[in-house]
C-alpha cells in the first residue's frame, strides 16, 4: 500500500474511532454513498491526494457526473449512455438510487457532481413500455442526441444517469496469519514489516524520546533544538520529531489562490494532511510555545482541519476560483528519525481495540 494512502487510512481510523475489525468491514463492504477513486479503490470518506470519479449506488455500479437534461425514453436513454462510455444501472442499483438518494447526494456534492433528481431513473432491466422510441428520429447536433421523435401513443419517460459497472470486490480474507488481534503488540510486527521498520530500533526511539524533538520544542536558527525560548534565535516550533512549523508565516487568512502564491513566492510548503492532523493533536503545546515568543495571535485553531490549509486541500481547491480564506502554516522537515517511525507511532497511539 502506498505511504500516503496508509496515512489517509490511519487518519480515518483516528477520526472515526474505528477498531481493526471495523476497518476490515469498511474495506470489504461497499455501501451506497461510498466514493470510487480513479485508481479503482473505494472508501466511505474522501482520501487526501486521491481523485474521486464517482459515487457507488451498489457494489457493482457507481454513478458518474453524466446526467441527461430532461427525462426521455429507454431507447434514447441507452443511446445517450452508450455514446458517452457509460451504461444504465441495473434494477437493484436504480432502486438504491431512490432509497439512498439523500446519502448519495451528500457524497455527490462533496465532489461537485450533479445530484440525483427526485424523479424516477431508467434501469437496464426496465421494460421500455408502450410507445418506445420509433426508428424515425430527427438528429441532434451530436450523435445520439436526438431532439425530436415521431410520437405515437403514450411513452414512458424517465431520467438518465450514466453509470460504470465494476467487478465485485474480492473480500479480504482474515486468516490466522493476518487476522487482527486485540493486542497491539501482536499486530505491530505485521504493520512494521509493511512499513519496513526495525522494531528494535523503533522501540529504542520510543524508550528515550528526550534525544529527539518533542511537540512544542523550538528549532533554533543554528539548527539545534531547545525546550525553552532563546532570545531572537527561534526559527520554528516542532510538531513531531521531524516536522516543524516556520515562525515566518502570514497572520492574515488566505484563499487557496493566495496561499499557493505565497508558498511559491517564499519557496515554502504547507503541512500535509497527516502533519496538519498532528498539529491538531498537539495544538496546546504548540500554542503555548507560540505565546512564549509573542505570537499568540498565530495560534493553531481548535478546528484545525477545517480552518487551515494543507497540501491536499490546496490541490483539491486548485480548480475553484473562490474559496473561503483559511490559516496558512508553513512546514519544514528536519529528518532526526525515519519518517516511518512517525507513522508507526501515530498508529500505536490512535488504534482503538475491541476491549478498549
Amino acid at each position: 500500500m502506498e505511504q500516503n494512502k496508509i496515512l489517509a487510512f490511519n487518519s480515518f481510523i483516528k477520526e472515526h474511532a474505528c477498531n481493526l475489525p471495523e476497518l476490515y468491514r469498511f474495506l470489504n463492504t461497499i455501501t451506497p454513498g461510498d466514493f470510487h477513486f480513479t485508481d479503482g479503490s473505494h472508501f466511505p470518506e474522501l482520501i487526501p491526494g486521491y481523485k474521486a470519479d464517482g459515487v457507488y449506488v451498489s457494489d457493482e455500479f457507481y454513478i458518474t457526473d453524466i446526467e441527461r437534461d430532461g427525462a426521455t425514453t429507454k431507447n434514447r436513454a441507452r443511446r445517450f449512455c452508450r455514446n458517452r462510455g457509460t451504461v444504465l444501472p441495473d434494477f437493484m442499483a436504480r432502486n438504491n438510487m431512490n432509497q439512498y438518494r439523500d446519502k448519495i447526494n451528500t457524497s455527490l456534492r462533496r465532489i461537485n457532481f450533479p445530484c440525483l433528481k427526485s424523479g424516477e431513473y431508467w434501469a437496464e432491466d426496465d421494460q421500455a413500455g408502450e410507445g418506445s422510441a420509433p426508428e424515425t428520429v430527427t438528429r441532434g447536433p451530436n450523435i445520439g442526441d436526438d431532439t425530436l421523435i415521431i410520437d405515437f401513443g403514450t411513452m414512458y419517460k424517465k431520467n438518465v444517469r450514466g453509470c460504470i459497472r465494476v467487478k465485485r470486490q474480492t473480500p479480504i480474507t482474515l486468516n490466522t496469519v493476518n487476522a487482527p488481534t486485540e493486542k497491539p503488540a501482536e499486530d505491530f510486527p505485521m504493520i512494521a514489516q509493511a512499513l519496513q521498520v526495525n522494531l528494535f530500533h523503533f522501540f529504542s526511539y520510543l524508550k528515550d524520546r528526550s534525544h529527539y524533538p518533542l511537540p512544542g520544542s523550538y528549532l533554533l536558527k543554528n539548527g539545534q533544538r531547545s525546550d525553552h525560548t532563546v532570545y531572537d534565535q527561534e526559527a520554528g516550533i516542532y510538531v513531531n520529531a521531524e516536522t516543524f512549523i516556520n515562525l515566518n508565516m502570514p497572520q492574515q487568512l488566505l484563499t487557496a489562490e493566495e496561499a499557493r502564491a505565497y508558498c511559491k513566492a517564499y519557496g515554502q510548503m504547507p503541512p500535509s494532511y497527516f502533519e496538519l492532523r498532528q498539529m491538531k493533536e498537539n495544538r496546546e503545546k504548540i500554542n503555548f510555545s507560540l505565546a512564549k515568543v509573542g505570537m499568540k495571535e498565530f495560534a493553531v485553531p481548535q478546528n484545525t482541519l477545517e480552518e487551515c490549509w494543507c497540501k491536499e486541500s490546496l490541490m483539491q481547491d486548485s480548480a475553484r476560483k473562490k474559496t473561503n480564506p483559511k490559516r496558512l502554516f508553513l512546514a519544514g522537515q528536519n529528518p532526526n528519525i525515519p519518517h516511518t517511525y512517525i507513522i508507526l507511532q501515530d498508529i500505536m497511539e490512535h488504534f482503538r481495540y475491541p476491549d478498549d
